[in-house]
Formats: C-alpha cells, structure tokens, sequence
C-alpha cells in the first residue's frame, strides 16, 4: 500500500520502495482488503491495490461485510483472484457497477482514478440539509417534528458500533432460520421491508398483549420505548427500547435492547411476547425456515 492508504490499513509500503521494475514487492497490509496481486509475490503497482482496497472499504460501508472472507485464506485468495463475491439487493445499481470496477482482479483493466471521478454513483450529489436550528423546540413543535421524521439512515459510524470489534459480518446475521438475529448486546437485531410506521404499529401493540403493565413512553419513525407500570423483581421497571435505521429506501433495520429493569423479565420478555410478534414482518432469506422464530 501507498503511504496515502496507511490510516486505512495500518501497514504501508512507501512509493521509494519500488523497485527498478518500478512495481513493489512489498506484502503488506489486511488479507482481506489487499488486492491480490499484492499477494501474488510478482510485484504490484501501488495505485491500482489501492484503488481495489477502496472498493473493499465501498463494499464494507454499503454492505456490512468484507465481499472476501474465508477462514482459509488460500481460499480467499482463490476468490479474491475470479472475482468472486456478491452484493446484496438493497446495493444500488450504480454502486454495484462501481463495485465491480474497483475489484477487477486485473490490475490492467481496474477502474482508474480519473474515471471514477466520472461515475453516476461518485458524481451524485448530496442532499440539501436544512439549516441547524439551535434553539429548544417547544413542545408542540418536538410532536410535530417527531410525526415527520423518517427513520435515521444507517452510516459507518452505527456500522461499528453494532459490530463486535471489527467484524461487521454479524451486523445483519438473520440466525437459523428465523431472521431475528441477536446484537452483541444481548438484544435483538433484524432486517425488515415493513414502513417504519408498521414497525412502530408492530411495537406498540405489544402493549396491548401485556394489558395495562406495559406503556409506551416515547414512540416515532426513529424508535418506539416500552416501560413497564409496575416494577419488577429486581425493584426496577422493565424498559425495552427499539431503534429504527434505514439500510436503503425499502429496507429498515430494527435494534431492540434492554434499556432497563431485570435481565431475566428482558429475556422473557423478547422469548414470550417481542419474537412471535415480529416474526412475520422480519425479511427472511430464501434459505430461512418459514414461520421460525
């Protein structure tokens, strides 16, 4: 890698270290995100692997895993040289094309800088923000605002911090079956095509099912916060609160935590009464079992 990418991989081989075939044949750099004439051992232009390592790194923040990931790294490695790797569909089809580009395992034919800048995808511009507005909302405002907003859409920083280290991969794991995954919180994680506002329906009716011990105490298209009346056997009160973040136009991803009272009521609770009522509103793969919870 070029010193330019050192922040991204932590090992770095610097343009002076090029040889007289003016290629480096240094092998540095995560096995997961290098490009695989780096591990090829026959030298390599340093703006090309690059440029593959900025596909990995696209792949990784639209998607939520590495596209190459094998516990046999000659396997990878495999992969890594036919191209090998798929996209999900929530991946726009600009994206997908960029994708593609950036790993080209012929370093020749790779998509170059210059073109890049040229992509529907790279020259799209970013959305309008309204301006910040630094005073406190009055009440009726804050209920106002709260029917309007739209669920907050996912970005690299969520990434990482619902990931276990730097391993995205469990970020949308769907378990055996089921599709209602566990976060590495000890809560609740799944994928759903519902609107935010059938998810928040979803939620709220678990209220209902409890009777008159459990109240909604904040509800929006962002999340919904369920606490329960009365406390429970460690004295506190059962509070359950469920995040809602927007992975692409059609696809919602809902995190369900604990956010207080008793450990053991929580998993009860999400056994007993949250997975039987979201189970037909979770966005199973083909391979899931149907009616799994």
């Amino acid at each position: 890698m070029e010193d330019a990418m050192a922040a991204d991989f932590g090992l770095s081989a610097l343009a002076g270290h090029a040889r007289s075939d003016g290629l480096l044949h240094t092998a540095c750099g995560t096995p997961s995100y290098v490009a695989p004439e780096v591990l090829g051992g026959k030298g390599y232009d340093g703006a090309k692997a690059d440029l593959w390592s900025c596909g990995v790194i696209l792949y990784v923040l639209l998607v939520g895993s590495l596209p190459f990931h094998e516990d046999n790294l000659m396997v990878m490695y495999r992969k890594m040289q036919r191209g090998e790797f798929l996209c999900p569909p929530w991946v726009s089809a600009d994206a997908r094309k960029l994708i593609g580009e950036l790993l080209d395992p012929d370093p020749s034919t790779r998509i170059t800088v210059a073109r890049l800048v040229e992509t529907p995808w790279y020259r799209k511009p970013l959305p309008v923000l309204p301006p910040l507005n630094l005073k406190e909302p009055t009440p009726d405002a804050r209920r106002a605002t709260s029917d309007k907003e739209e669920p907050e859409v996912l970005n690299a920083f969520h990434l990482i911090s619902f990931s276990e280290g730097f391993d995205l991969s469990p970020l949308f794991d769907q378990g055996r079956g089921g599709g209602v995954g566990r976060s590495s919180a000890g809560g609740i994680r799944f994928v759903t095509r519902e609107a935010a506002s059938s998810v928040v329906s979803r939620l709220e009716s678990l209220v209902t099912g409890r009777g008159a011990n459990m109240r909604v105490t904040k509800s929006g298209s962002r999340g919904v916060r369920l606490e329960a009346v009365s406390r429970g056997r460690s004295g506190a009160r059962l509070a359950v609160a469920a995040e809602i973040f927007s992975v692409a136009p059609s696809v919602l991803l809902v995190d369900v935590k604990k956010d207080g009272g008793d450990t053991m009521e929580y998993r009860s609770f999400c056994s007993e009464e949250l997975r039987p009522a979201l189970k037909d509103i979770v966005w199973a793969s083909s391979q899931d079992t149907p009616g799994a919870a």
